[in-house]
């Protein structure tokens, strides 16, 4: 039998980091917009940058700098919560 995937890593408190990509919600119908943000901790964590949903990649624009704690969805992924904007440059 194969053994058990680990269990995705939890992250306690805040990070900071620079919005890399915003994608706008497309022309197909169910399309949602949606971003990421580069933050170096955060990375060497989960090996990646943290997504953005829809809501948060509308208020927020590439370059800015925000501040966010983390939680894995239900992908495996890490994503964004209680998106804070630091600063839009």
């Amino acid at each position: 039998a194969a053994a058990a995937a680990p269990a995705p890593v939890q992250v306690q408190g805040s990070f900071e980091g620079t919005v890399k990509r915003i994608s706008p919600k497309g022309s197909a119908p169910g399309s949602h917009a949606f971003g990421f943000v580069e933050c170096e901790e955060t990375n060497r964590l989960y090996g990646r940058d943290v997504f953005l949903n829809d809501m948060q990649a509308e208020g927020v624009a590439v370059g800015a700098r925000v501040r966010f704690e983390v939680a894995v969805n239900a992908r495996g992924m890490p994503q964004a919560h209680n998106l804070e904007v630091l600063s839009q440059w």
